[in-house]
This record gives C-alpha cells, structure tokens and sequence, in this order.
C-alpha cells in the first residue's frame, strides 16, 4: 500500500532505518544462534543458570523478532491500540525483567548451596520451568486487567515494572556484596577435607566465575531497560501527543538502538566467563587458531575431534574423559595451595 503522507511524514527517512534496522536484526539473529550452540555445549555452566540466560535472550530476540511486520508495512500508519504485536513486546519484556530476579535467586542458590548443586540429580531444570510457567501465567493474567482497567491501569503497570528494575538492581549490589564475604569465608576454610569435596570446590570457583559475569550483566540489563524505558516515556508522551506525524520516525529510532543492546547482552556473558569465550573463539575461529585432527571411534558411530596445539600438545581429550580430567585438575590444584 501506499505511504500516508497525512498521517506520519519522513517516508524516506523511516524507510532507510528500517532497512538499517533489519541488517542489524539479522546480525543480531546470528549471535543469538551462536550463543545458543554455546550455551547448549556448554559442559560448565548449570542447567539453571543456562536455562535462565537462554530464556533472557530468547525473551529480548522475540521483541526485535516482532519487528518484522513492521518492515512488510509501507502504510506510514500506526496502531496505538492494544494490538498482538504490541502486547507480544510488552509480555516479553515483564518476562524479561522478571528472569533477572530468576538469575539472582538462582546465583543466591548455587552460592549457599555450593557442596551439592553441580551432583547429576540437581542439574535437571524441573523447579526453573515451573517458575517460568509460573510467572507467564501471572503476566498474562496482570496485563489482560491491565487491558481491561484503561489508561490508570496501564500507568499502574508501568510504574511497577519500574519499580522492579529498581529493586533488582539494589538486590543485585546486595548479591554482590554477600557473595565476596561468602566466598572469602569458604575459602579461609579450604584446608578442611571434610568440609569441601572437590565438587564443592568446584562449584565455588564456578560461583566466582559467574558473578563476573553476573556483576556487569544485570546492571547493563536494568540500565539498558531504563534507557527503552525513557525513551518509551519521551515517544509516547512527548511525540504522540505534539508531533504525531513523527511517531513512526521516532518509533523506528528506538528500536533501532534496541537492537544493537540486546547483542550486547549476549556478547557479555560470552566473553566475560572463560568456559563460554573459550568456546565462543572456537566457534568463531574453527579451522584458524588450531590444527585438527579426526578420529572415529571404533565402538560406535560418534565421531569427535582431538584438537593440538601448534607445539603438538593435545587440548581436547575423548568425551569419556573430559569431566575425569577436569577434576583431576581442580584435585591438583587444591592440593598444591594446600
């Protein structure tokens, strides 16, 4: 159809960050594949904890995912009423918001818990399901009365999300700050053979690993939501209401800007834990930084890949031995402080 000049202005403007904005979707649906191959190999991380950083992101591509019918409509008209593309965005994104309470309880978890939250039967995500289950059942339910209670409700609504993103971002410098004293305490009580098995020291230097991660990805999270939220606030407050025609202009705008946040956040968790940017290089850089040699096993079908160094060393072992290994290092390692 054609571009309703009465209705919003800058056709060509509007058009050319769209097709910025879908170049830049399209980079965006890659890294958010590739963070998903990662996390998914990912041996390190527990199931929680990967289950809760998979859901965020998956959460953050649907909003930019949602987009594209944008994109397949030349109009220039907008809809400010409570459409399915607008209650999908404003669904993912309290879910969103809600999953950084998930990764601080579960972070609040795995530290208290440290001597027997990595044994086999405790990595299966049944209780991370329901919650989300849960928490999708109390977000339709508030924004289908949120719908139905007019514009109060929905200021109501508004101001309790940001409330959250307030509360979450002091519960997260409180994590942080218990989380050092926790830990310095575990530590000071190393020597203790019957206190720490190695699966609890292990798990504690996997707590420390991700509170690197942990310390910068929530606070960009909640500083990232302020941003959309303020200029949410200025587009629907300020342009709607004195400029409608450029509504659609400065639609595009914010999410243009909305976009190159979301990769972002799956760069940092990415390169901020070590287990993840190892893989995330080899995912990258497959056949630059290492020669590879394949083999395929006699006793079935599954083929695997022994991976030297350019001095001969070998860097990866046979998937029957891997986990062995690990733990045979963190046993050596803890016997050499000692």
């Amino acid at each position: 159809s054609s571009w309703n000049s009465t209705v919003s202005c800058c056709m060509t403007t509007t058009k050319a960050i769209h097709l910025v904005d879908f170049c830049v979707l399209l980079i965006a649906i890659w890294l958010f594949a590739v963070y998903m191959r990662v996390l998914s190999k990912s041996t390190v991380i527990h199931s929680n904890l990967k289950l809760i950083l998979a859901a965020i992101s998956t959460l953050d591509i649907s909003v930019l995912l949602v987009r594209v019918a944008d994109f397949l409509d030349f109009s220039g008209v907008y809809s400010f009423g409570p459409t399915l593309q607008n209650s999908i965005k404003m669904i993912c994104f309290s879910l969103g918001l809600l999953s950084l309470f998930n990764l601080l309880g579960e972070r609040t978890f795995a530290l208290y818990a440290y001597r027997w939250y990595d044994r086999p039967e405790y990595k299966r995500p049944h209780v991370v399901t329901i919650i989300y289950l849960l928490q999708l059942i109390f977000v339709l339910i508030s924004y289908r009365l949120v719908q139905n209670g007019g514009t109060a409700a929905a200021q109501l609504y508004v101001a309790i999300i940001f409330f959250c993103a307030l509360i979450a971002l002091v519960v997260t410098i409180i994590y942080l700050i218990s989380s050092r004293i926790r830990q310095h305490f575990v530590r000071t009580h190393r020597f203790d053979i019957t206190r720490h098995s190695i699966s609890g020291q292990y798990q504690m230097i996997e707590n420390q690993r991700c509170d690197r991660v942990i310390a910068i990805y929530i606070p960009y999270q909640v500083l990232s939501f302020f941003l959309t939220f303020v200029m949410g606030a200025v587009l629907v407050f300020q342009v709607q209401q004195k400029e409608p025609r450029k509504y659609l202009l400065f639609h595009s705008l914010l999410y243009l800007t909305i976009a190159p946040r979301v990769m972002m956040s799956m760069l940092i968790p990415l390169t901020r834990h070590p287990a993840l940017y190892k893989q995330f290089r080899q995912l990258i850089c497959r056949n630059r930084c290492h020669r590879s040699d394949h083999y395929e096993l006699s006793s079935s079908d599954t083929r695997y890949v022994l991976v030297h160094s350019n001095a001969g060393k070998p860097l990866t072992f046979a998937p029957e031995r891997e986990a062995d290994l690990y733990f045979e290092n963190y046993t050596a390692a803890w016997g050499w402080t000692a």
